[in-house]
This record gives C-alpha cells, sequence and structure tokens, in this order.
C-alpha cells in the first residue's frame, strides 16, 4: 500500500498495476517512462544511470528480480557482438544484433534481411561461439560446392576469433574416400565434434546418425530443401528436440484451427496451445532459416509455426525498382524476331518467358532460335536445373522457361548478382478452354469472373458474385490432391461429395448455360481485356496473368544494403488488349505502374545503372566491398533499421504487413508478429487488440474515487486513474479488470488476460532499434498509445508515435519517416473524458441499477415475476454524460410527436409527393368523404440555375446517409466502416473534417481522366473543402469505385484482409460517389416555381379549398448539365407542371392523421448529435447502440423511428428530476468544450478534474474525499 502511495505521488497521468518489469507490482507511468523500475526496487533517482547502473544498484539494495534476465540478455548479446567483432573485423549490423537478441532467448526464427546481408557469416559465427560455450550446432546447406566455402570460412573465423579447440566436421561428396571414413567416425563420436556441416541430401539419408546428437543451434541454409516434403520438416523439428507425439499434438492443433467453429473446438485448441507453447518455452534448441524465400505449400509446413513459433516463406513481391516496358513488333516482323533482338541488344543475364500454354517445347525452341542467332541459351525446366549453375559461370548468357506462378524460372531462382532482365515472348496469361469439358478447377474461376463481367441481370449477377467469392476462398484453401479429385468430378468420372465439388459443379452448369450462346461469346469477343483465339477449331479465352508477371519482373530487382536494385522487363506484345488488361491489374499491387515503350528509352543509360547494382551486389557477396563502403560509391545507403510497428487491429496489422509481399509470421507466447525487409527498414508488425489497460473497477488498497487514486496538494486533490490489465472471457465474451482465476459471470477458467500481450510486446521491444506506436489519429489513440509507450519504455531504446490517416503503402512508408512523439495534451484530454465517464457514469448508473430499479420494479407489478425485480439490482441499466442528453431527444420528440397530432391531406402529383396539413374547420373530413381533389396551377416561374456538390463525408453525414438510405444500423455501420479503413479501402473514418489532401485530389483526377477520357475535363474541379487541421474527409484511397473493387477481388488481384460483403461495398460504393461528386463541376439545373390553389370534391360534389392562400411549390424539373450528379445525387427532379388544372383521382391522396413533429431517426439523432454539439466521431455510433442494448430505445420497422420504451423514459425523467444541472445539454456542451481546451493545451487536465470532481460532490454522487 505505501508502494502503491508513492507511485501516485510520482505518477503523472496514470498508474499501472502488475506492471513493475522487475517486480511485476504496481508502477507509475512517470517511472515507466524513466525506464525504471517501481519505487519499491529502486527509490527515486537524482538523475539518469541507464540499465547497467538500476541493476547494480538494485543488487545493492537486494531488489533485483526480472530485469536481471534482462541484463545477463544483454550482457550475452555484447559477448557474443564482440566474438563477431574479432571474426570479421567490424561490428555487426542493427539486424544481426536483433538476431542475436533472439538467440540469447532461444528464440527460433527465418531471417528476413535483404541479400548481402551476410546471412549464411552470421549462422557460422553463432555456431563458433556456441562451440565456444560446449554446445553443438548443425549447419545444412543446399549444395557441396557451398559446403566447401563454409569449411574454408569455419577455419578462417576458428583462427581469428582464436577459438583452436572448436572441432568442426563437413561432410560432402567431394571428400577422399579415407577421410570420409574418419569424419564419419567423428560424426559417431559423441565427442567428435561441435560443429556438423552437411547437405540437405545427406541429412535425408543419414538422419539416423544425424539425430542422435543433441543440437543448441540448427541453421538451414536450403529452405527448398526443408519445402522438398513431409519428411524434410518433420528431420528438422525432430533436430530441435522434439518428438513424435509434439508432432502429432500440432498436427491435431493445425486440423481444430482450419475447422474451428464451434466452442468445443476452440477450447480444445486453445489447451493444446497451451500445452505446444510451454513445451517450445522448455525447449533450449534454436531453428534459423537463412533464406526464407520459397512458397510454403502443405499441411506440414505449417508445423513450424505450431512447435517453433514462425512461419517460412517471406517473398518481399511488392518492393521492386524494375523499368517495366513493352515493344510490339514492327509491320513485317514478328514476336520471335523481335526477341532475338531484344536479347542481343541487352546480353547475358537475362530470363526469357514463354507463355504457359506453349509449354516446355515452346521454351526449347525459343532457346534454340537465340542459339542460332548467336546467343548462348538454355532451356530451364524441373529436369535441367544444372544449367543454372552454368548461367551463374556465364556460360550460359540467357535462361529460357514457362511463364507459370509456380514455375523453376518465376520463383526457383534468385540471382540478384547475376539477373540483369527479363524478356516475356507475348504478355504472360492464362489460356482457358470454352470447351467445358476441358476445364479444371482453377479455369473454372478464372471463366467465372469474365463471365460475371458480361451478364447485365442484376440477380444473376449477384448469384454469380455470391459463388465467385465462395470458390475463391474454397480453391485457396485446398490441398493440391482435393484439386485432383475436383477435375474428376467436372470430368464426369464420378459425382460430387464435398462442399468445394458441389459450388464448382454449380459453377461449371453455369458457364455451360451462357458458353453455348452465340451471342454471348460475340459479347466475350468484344471484352478491352481479355482474349479470345481460335486453335484447332476449338475457342480459348486468353487471361493477362499479373501474379506471374509481378513475381518473374521481380526477379531483376531485389533487396541489397545499397536499395532495391535495379532491373528491366520487356513484354514482346503478341496482344494488345492482354497489355491493357495485365497493366489493369498491376496498378493495383504496383504504386506508379506503367509499361512504357522501349523504343523511346534511354536503353545505355537505364543498363548502366542496372549493371552498377550487379557489381555492388557482387562485391558485397565476395567481401571486395564492406557494406559501409556503398556510400563512398555514390549510392545512398545506411543500415537496415530494425522497427517493431504496434497498431490496434490484427486486421490492419495483416494489411500493413501484405503491402509489402507475404510476411514472415513469428509467435511471441500467443502473439502474431508480421516480419517484412523493406531495404532501409525490417519491420516487425502487431497488434493489441484494442485498449490493454482500463481503469478498474475495484480498488482497496488505495483510497480512491471508482478506481481515481487521489492525494491532496494544498486546497485541491491530484487525481490518478489506477488502471489494470484487459481480461477476456474465451467462453462468453465478458471483459474485467480485476485479478481473477475465472470470468465473474459464467465461472469459465479460459481467460486471455491483456497482460501477456504487454509482455510479449515487451520481448519484440528489446530486440529493435525502435518502437513506432501506429494506433488511430485521434485522442482514444492516442491514449492506447501512451499506455504502450508507458509499458514498454523500460525495454525499448527508442518509442515514437507515427500517424496514418490512411492504411496504404505510400501512408506507412511516410509515417516511417516522419515520427513523432506522443502528444500528452491529447493524453490528458482523454483521461479527462475517460475519468469523467467513470465518475459520472459510475454513480448514476448504481442508483439506476439500485434504487431506480427497486421503485420501477414497484410501479410495474407485470415485473414481479422478474428475478432482477427480486434481486433490487438492474446491471443492465446504465446513464452517462452523453447518453442521458440523446435519450432525452427521442423522449421529448416522441412527447411532441404524439401531442400534434393532426390531419393532412397527401397526394402524388405528376410524381411530386404534397402533403397539407387541413385547416380546423375540414378536420372533420375523412378519406372516404373526398371523390377527387383538385389541383390548380395558377402560376409558373422558371429559372436555370448552378447546385454545388455537397462536401465530402464526415462520420455524422456518412452515418446518416448510412441509415437512411441503406438502412444499416449505426453502430453495424461503424463496425463495417472500421473495416474498410484497416483494409486499406477508405480514409479514417472517424473524423469531423472535410478537408481533401493533394493525394485525395489526384485520386479523383486519375479515376475521372480513366473513365471518362477526354470528357473528364469537362467534370474535374479540385476542392479542398476546408484549410484546417491535419486530418481529412472520409474518402476512398484508390481511384476505384465499388464494382472495380469487387472484380479486382473475384479475380484474385486484390485479397483483403477481411472477407468484405454486399454491405461493406455499398458502403463503399457511398463514399465514393460523394467524394468524386464533391471533386466534380456544379450541376446546371431548371428550376420550377409554381403557386397552387388545391380544393376537395367532397362525394356531395361540394368543392373546399384547403387553404386561403396560394401554396408554393418549388423544385427542380430537369438537369441541364449533370456535372457532380453523374456520381451522386442528392435532390430529386420532379415532372414539370403546366399551367392548368390536375385533378388527382383516389389513390392518388389520402387523408391521413398524423404528426407535426416528426420522429427522430438513426440518421437524424447522428445529425442533431453533431448540430447540438455532444459525442464526438469516436462515440456516435457507442452512444446509439447503449440505449438499444439498455432498451431504453426501440426502432419501429417499417420506417426506422425511434421510440422510447416506457423503462427509457423513466429513467431518463429520474434523472433529469434529480441531476438535471449534471446531465443537461448545456452542461454537457461545456465539457466537451473543456475538453477541447485540454487537448489544445489551453487549460490544465487536473483544474478540470477537480472541477468535475466538486459538481460531483455537490450532488452527492461521490463521496467527500478527506
Amino acid at each position: 500500500m505505501v508502494v502503491a502511495h508513492n507511485e501516485v505521488r510520482v505518477a503523472d497521468v496514470g498508474m499501472y498495476l502488475d506492471a513493475c518489469p522487475n517486480c511485476g507490482g504496481a508502477i507509475s507511468d512517470h517511472r515507466l517512462v524513466k525506464a525504471l523500475p517501481c519505487t519499491s526496487c529502486l527509490p527515486e533517482l537524482g538523475g539518469e544511470v541507464g540499465l547497467e547502473g538500476v541493476i547494480k544498484l538494485m543488487e545493492r539494495l537486494g531488489t533485483l528480480k526480472e530485469l536481471r534476465k534482462l541484463y545477463e540478455d544483454d550482457e550475452e548479446v555484447k559477448e557474443m557482438a564482440k566474438f563477431f567483432e574479432r571474426c570479421v573485423g567490424s561490428k555487426p549490423w542493427s539486424i544481426q544484433v536483433m538476431w542475436l537478441r533472439r538467440l540469447v532467448r532461444n528464440a527460433s526464427f527465418a531471417m528476413i534481411a535483404p541479400t548481402g546481408i551476410g546471412k549464411t557469416t552470421f549462422g557460422l559465427i553463432v555456431a563458433i561461439y556456441y562451440a565456444t560455450k560446449g554446445f553443438k550446432s548443425y549447419i545444412i546447406v543446399p549444395t557441396t560446392m557451398l559446403a566447401l566455402q563454409i569449411e574454408r570460412k569455419l577455419k578462417e573465423y576458428v583462427e581469428k576469433s582464436g577459438s583452436f579447440d572448436v572441432k568442426y566436421v563437413v561432410i560432402h561428396s567431394k571428400i577422399p574416400k579415407r577421410e570420409r571414413i574418419l569424419r564419419e567416425e567423428a560424426l559417431d563420436d559423441e565427442s567428435g565434434f561441435h560443429i556438423l556441416v552437411t547437405t540437405s541430401r545427406y541429412l535425408m539419408r543419414n538422419y539416423d546418425k544425424v539425430l542422435r546428437h543433441r543440437f543448441k543451434f540448427i541453421f538451414v541454409d536450403d529452405v527448398d530443401a526443408v519445402l522438398r516434403g513431409s519428411k524434410a520438416v518433420d528431420l528438422i523439428i525432430k533436430l530441435a528436440g522434439y518428438e513424435d507425439s509434439d508432432i502429432e499434438l500440432a498436427l491435431k492443433a493445425l486440423r481444430l484451427r482450419m475447422g474451428a467453429g464451434t466452442k468445443e473446438a476452440e477450447e480444445d485448441l486453445s489447451k493444446i496451445e497451451e500445452v505446444l507453447l510451454s513445451k517450445r518455452l522448455k525447449n533450449d534448441s534454436v531453428v534459423v532459416i537463412a533464406s526464407a524465400t520459397g512458397n510454403p505449400r502443405g499441411i506440414r509446413v505449417k508445423l513450424f509455426r505450431e512447435l517453433l513459433g514462425f512461419d517460412i516463406g517471406a517473398r518481399p513481391e511488392f518492393l521492386r525498382n524494375v523499368y517495366d516496358s513493352f515493344l510490339i513488333p514492327l509491320e513485317g516482323s514478328g514476336v520471335e524476331e523481335c526477341v532475338v533482338d531484344v536479347v542481343k541488344r541487352l546480353g547475358g543475364g537475362g530470363l526469357v518467358y514463354v507463355p504457359v500454354d506453349k509449354g516446355v517445347e515452346y521454351a526449347e525452341h525459343i532457346a534454340d532460335v537465340l542459339n542460332r542467332n548467336g546467343v548462348r541459351s538454355e532451356a530451364l525446366h524441373s529436369k535441367n536445373v544444372k544449367v543454372i549453375n552454368e548461367f551463374i559461370d556465364g556460360e550460359v548468357s540467357v535462361l529460357v522457361g514457362v511463364a507459370t506462378y509456380y514455375g523453376v524460372l518465376v520463383r526457383g531462382i534468385d540471382l540478384p548478382e547475376v539477373i540483369r532482365y527479363v524478356v516475356f515472348v507475348g504478355v504472360p496469361r492464362h489460356k482457358v478452354p470454352l470447351r467445358t469439358t476441358e476445364l479444371g478447377p482453377r479455369d473454372v474461376l478464372r471463366l467465372l469472373t469474365v463471365v460475371r463481367g458480361i451478364v447485365k441481370e442484376r440477380e444473376e449477377r449477384e448469384e454469380l458474385d455470391r459463388l465467385i467469392l465462395l470458390l475463391r476462398r474454397r480453391l485457396t484453401r485446398a490441398y493440391p490432391e482435393a484439386l485432383v479429385k475436383a477435375r474428376e468430378v467436372l470430368a464426369g468420372i464420378r459425382n460430387a461429395e464435398n462442399a468445394l465439388e458441389k459450388d464448382l459443379m454449380r459453377a461449371y452448369d453455369k458457364l455451360r448455360k451462357y458458353l453455348a450462346r452465340g451471342d454471348f461469346i460475340e459479347e466475350l469477343k468484344r471484352h478491352s481485356e481479355v482474349s479470345v483465339v481460335e486453335e484447332g477449331g476449338s475457342l480459348y479465352v486468353l487471361l493477362p496473368d499479373v501474379a506471374t508477371y509481378i513475381q518473374a519482373s521481380g526477379r531483376t530487382s531485389r533487396l541489397f544494403p545499397g536499395g532495391i536494385s535495379r532491373g528491366l522487363s520487356v513484354v514482346v506484345v503478341d496482344d494488345l488488349r492482354l497489355l491493357k488488361g495485365l497493366e489493369s491489374k498491376a496498378k493495383w499491387l504496383v504504386d506508379g505502374f506503367e509499361f512504357k515503350d522501349l523504343r523511346a528509352t534511354d536503353l545505355d543509360k537505364l543498363t548502366k545503372e542496372i549493371d552498377l547494382d550487379r557489381e555492388l551486389i557482387k562485391s558485397l557477396k565476395s567481401g571486395l566491398l564492406s557494406w559501409s563502403e556503398i556510400g563512398k560509391l555514390g549510392r545512398e545507403f545506411s543500415q537496415p533499421t530494425t522497427i517493431l510497428l504496434v497498431v490496434e487491429s490484427p486486421n490492419k496489422a495483416r494489411t500493413i504487413a501484405r503491402f509489402f509481399g507475404k510476411p514472415s509470421l513469428r509467435d511471441y507466447g500467443g502473439l502474431r508478429v508480421y516480419e517484412v525487409s523493406l531495404g532501409r527498414y525490417v519491420l516487425l508488425i502487431t497488434a493489441t487488440g484494442g485498449h490493454v489497460f482500463d481503469i478498474i473497477n475495484r480498488l482497496t488498497d488505495l483510497e480512491n474515487v471508482y478506481g481515481v487514486a487521489y492525494e491532496e496538494v494544498g486546497s485541491r486533490f491530484r487525481f490518478v486513474p489506477v488502471y489494470s490489465s484487459i481480461k477476456r472471457c474465451l467462453k462468453c465474451g465478458y471483459q474485467f479488470t480485476e485479478s481473477a482465476d475465472k470470468c465473474p459471470i459464467c465461472g469459465s477458467r479460459m481467460i486471455r488476460d491483456a497482460r501477456s500481450v504487454i509482455n510479449s510486446m515487451r520481448g519484440i521491444a528489446y530486440e529493435v532499434d525502435e518502437v513506432l506506436i501506429g494506433t488511430d489519429p485521434d485522442t482514444e489513440g492516442e491514449k492506447i498509445g501512451y499506455d504502450i509507450y508507458a509499458l514498454l519504455r523500460p525495454y525499448a531504446r527508442s518509442i515514437k508515435r507515427v500517424e496514418f490517416h490512411e492504411v496504404t503503402r505510400k501512408a506507412i512508408l511516410h509515417a516511417l519517416s516522419t515520427p513523432r512523439d506522443l502528444n500528452l495534451n491529447l493524453v490528458r484530454a482523454q483521461v479527462v473524458r475517460r475519468v469523467e465517464d467513470r465518475w459520472l457514469g459510475f454513480s448514476l448508473s448504481y442508483l439506476l441499477q439500485t434504487d431506480f430499479w427497486r421503485k420501477y420494479c414497484r410501479e410495474n407489478r407485470r415485473l414481479s415475476s422478474d428475478p432482477k425485480c427480486s434481486e433490487g439490482f438492474n446491471r443492465n441499466l446504465s446513464a452517462g454524460r452523453v447518453q442521458t442528453p440523446v435519450l432525452g431527444w427521442v423522449v421529448k420528440h416522441y412527447e411532441d410527436y404524439l401531442s400534434s397530432r393532426k390531419k393532412f391531406l397527401t397526394l402524388n402529383l405528376s410524381g411530386v409527393h404534397l402533403s397539407i396539413p387541413l385547416p380546423k374547420d375540414l378536420e372533420y373530413i375523412s378519406d372516404s368523404d373526398v371523390s377527387r381533389v383538385l389541383v390548380r396551377v395558377l402560376k409558373i416561374d422558371e429559372s436555370v440555375e448552378e447546385v454545388g456538390p455537397l462536401p465530402p463525408y464526415t462520420t455524422d453525414t456518412l452515418l446518416s446517409d448510412i441509415a437512411s438510405l441503406l438502412h444499416i444500423p449505426v453502430p453495424q455501420a461503424m463496425e463495417l466502416l472500421q473495416d474498410l479503413f484497416e483494409t486499406g479501402f477508405i480514409t479514417y473514418h472517424r473524423t469531423d473534417s472535410t478537408r481533401v489532401s493533394d493525394t485525395g485530389i489526384s485520386i479523383a483526377r486519375e479515376y475521372l481522366n480513366t473513365t471518362l477520357g477526354v470528357d473528364a475535363v469537362k467534370y474535374f474541379t479540385p476542392r479542398v473543402w476546408s484549410h484546417e487541421g491535419a486530418h481529412e474527409c472520409i474518402r476512398p484511397t484508390r481511384p476505384a469505385d465499388a464494382e472495380t473493387i469487387f472484380r479486382l477481388i473475384s479475380e484474385g488481384v486484390l485479397e483483403p484482409t477481411v472477407k468484405l460483403s454486399r454491405k461493406h461495398l455499398s458502403i463503399y460504393n457511398l463514399v465514393f460517389n460523394r467524394f468524386i461528386a464533391s471533386q466534380s463541376k456544379p450541376a446546371i439545373v431548371k428550376k420550377q416555381k409554381a403557386l397552387l390553389e388545391i380544393s376537395i370534391i367532397l362525394n356531395d360534389g361540394r368543392d373546399l379549398k384547403v387553404s386561403d392562400t396560394p401554396i408554393e411549390l418549388e423544385g427542380i424539373v430537369e438537369v441541364v448539365f449533370d456535372g457532380f450528379t453523374k456520381f451522386y445525387r442528392y435532390f430529386k427532379v420532379s415532372s414539370p407542371l403546366r399551367e392548368e388544372t390536375y385533378e388527382v383521382l383516389k389513390g392518388d391522396f389520402k387523408v391521413v392523421v398524423r404528426s407535426t413533429t416528426q420522429l427522430l431517426t438513426q440518421a437524424s439523432l447522428i445529425s442533431r448529435m453533431k448540430e447540438e454539439g455532444i459525442g464526438r466521431p469516436s462515440t456516435y455510433a457507442k452512444i446509439l447502440e447503449t440505449l438499444f442494448k439498455r432498451n431504453y430505445v426501440i426502432e419501429s420497422r417499417k420506417r426506422g423511428y425511434l421510440i422510447p420504451t416506457q423503462l427509457g423514459t423513466k429513467v431518463y425523467y429520474y434523472l433529469v428530476d434529480l441531476f438535471d444541472p449534471l446531465v443537461s445539454e448545456s452542461r454537457t456542451k461545456e465539457l466537451e468544450r473543456k475538453m477541447d481546451m485540454v487537448e489544445n493545451g489551453d487549460v490544465n487536465y487536473m483544474d478540470v478534474l477537480n472541477e468535475l470532481y466538486d459538481e460531483l460532490r455537490n450532488h452527492k454522487l461521490i463521496k467527500v474525499l478527506a
């Protein structure tokens, strides 16, 4: 308790329970930010002493606990770094230091780093270091050549480090027989070696000999060997000390994860995960894979993640520096002649790709053509991989292969120092037969996406949409065996049995129906981005293969310490439509993608750039050039910085990671961390999952007001929120902050504590150079960021905040290069908001749950059987500063609605709906009394005017439109918007700004240019709308409408991290159209103003005027120039009236009783909150959700009107009668103003808290403090 008091005394904005990095006790943010333990572990210091000084002081005081491990790890890393320097003559890079930090914590991992960083060298030095400590290491290499090189390097490093006692055994096929016998004997001897080096082939043949040894360090320099089969995977895992039973348990976990859905399966999975994590923590062997750039497939490869905590298979596909070009054969020249000319002009180091449908035979033909024209070429395929060595040695100038995504020449070759350019013999494509009997499973999907773009009927398109998305999901998850069986079903060999096969047959039947129609085939032939060809009497459709193009052209451009190497790609065009289709798809994957005409290119200049990079890479790999010397050659150079980027949402983390290719994945104690290399940065990305700490509900050790501790300072108090980690029950979903070993609601012991997230993040923060906090760009995000900042600070060398208002590759890269400090004013404003919510909410809610509820039960006898009435307590009741006045609006509107009902005449006049209140003397008239209505148009005035567009959306206007136009409830709308933001489709959706950035304007310009061509100039009018603040409107992040987005998803070009539904796309469509309209010219419209005289003709013939004066009707009757209305229209166009009398007959008029007051809807309630300045963009949806959840408000089914329940009405008047000054609109607005002042630094947040306390104390809602 004394400790807690001391921490409260020094706290700035909070105290965290169980968060001291040394003893795990309570600690203030002040101490954490200074990277110090709590005052119990170490009294207040006079100045900075650093980690080593802190450790020594605690050692003397006898209080050193958990920080001892941090210090010991740090010392071991220093020792290993010095050893590394002795071996190579220079200090390890920061990325290598990160790897060392992982090793000292027994973490297995895949090395994600540019070519030339020295991954193999690192592995050798680590093995020698461990040998000096008495540990064994095993190095697995792909070839005898590499084994020989490693043997030489081991000798060199052993001598340089002075580690002459280290014994190493290198076994390969070039060893003389007698020497081989001696080395085999050393392998059989337990003490015969410290380091074993063999090829992967040797391991496969002699695994029984190798498995007899216990290895501390297993270094795999051949990822393809690991991926070659399930046996290799099992052997690697067994080398790390796991048993067959462990592998079986991990496979069970994988099967459960793939089929999880029931709570029982999830609980079983959670238990297995705990067992596997426990085994991993106990295991002291480390597996490091030096080059994880393959494409792992099959279930067994996933064992690495289950047992060793990391995934293999990272691919930086979208980091490229390729000059993408095209070449159209001149008249009289063919594609092959063009290829020969280009290859002869560019020289050696080339890869040539032939279309997949022409196969290996055509690749061999092209190789022959090149050879006949003086270019030494070889066709590369799985049976002829030996030519790769000839290519490396320069004996072969060009390799020719098939342009297929999983081909050897597309994925199985990574030679950044050799490959200079690629040439495509025709646009890379998929060739799909239009004869349905020849279709394979993936052909069905490809063809279905093309067909979908041609189908006009809306219902049929929507059915195809559902089928396409379902099939894509099933095919992505399907293993090769399942696809082979599915092909049998399509061929009619057997009937469909499982879901995949049944869906394929549904798609197949639809295709057969469409392709049997001649008009449909003609429509297909006119498609702008695919091509239909006839071969041997059969029709085929050719589809551009963007994935293969990106992957294959990327062979020319790889990460290395000097950046991203320059490369050239040339597509020799055989079909212009396919080239157009390829370019349009590639633009969505690669920023700024564009094909340039090779004939207009300065090839001399380009090839010089390409060749300079190859020389640099060769020099780096051979050791002739050190990394630091690259800068002397005029290349920008800096060591890769290791960064941990922390965001809130797992979806956002996954989206960011995938901007840079396929990320590597590591599991840190249950926390998922993605890792990618960006050249300048090695980026680790993880998510907190939202708030990790919250104000504790019950606190017994300290004087507090609802979890907010205090101390008296002069005439006022210092208030310090006390935070505890958020616990979540995995069974019922209940969240709480109290320490408990079971859920307070359902009693389940399956609880996930956010403290484990923080502990895992502390471990990652220790590994990297810098932590960047990328939480949402608002006050709530700043407060979450501050919590993370404080909790990680003792483990991090540097922590900064980054801000991005859209989740795009460009925005993330900009944010990484422009970090800032945490804004403490924003943090303090959020603390005020949270404390005020806690104090007012808890005190009022408690009165509602007890005093009000008992009275309510007594007044409503029908509730006598309700268990909550017998208990005298109802947990579901609540009140709040914003919630209560908003409830009041609903109540008052409903009361006004009931008290202001009268008769109206409603009629439809040429498409215009009129509603006229009847005068009192005509209120006796009913609908059945009227035979017809006469409308005399007395006068018409017409004018032509400009009508401007509305500004782009803010949170309130968007939520209002979603509710009124799409009929999606506001809370659900907010979730859908969150998905669209996190997956990178829209900018941040919690904003009250209409400002449009330069990026936004360029998106509108590009979209209009693409869709309207030369007519774009008639429509495009760039507007900023507002110059205030850094925030921006809600807008799309791409120049793509909803239809394009769906097409790209269905084609697999875009793969969102969240499954996008029709509702997602409807909301996106709204955002997109309103934004494009906001950047378009005003519309020119014809307006008509008419004076009407309306009479009711009764059944008895009487003619009664409904008004003594003419009724004025004004409306738009024609759009002269559509302007912005081409994309979004907020007004109706009515039929023009003439100066004559209109007769309105039964069916087109009604006499109805209704109110002069309109009931509120979700849309109008949001608008009212914005107008009145109550609530914020981040709280609009939460307030509505709470009103529904508490059963204070219900929604009418037909029109969506908000109606207060009896409970809601009683709650509102109970609160107003007792505490009107606290829950009034004016007080709520004043508090919002004060919080804005805190944000801007205009007022001390502690003064605002004291003011709040005084106010609540005067109303006897919180206790009087001593």
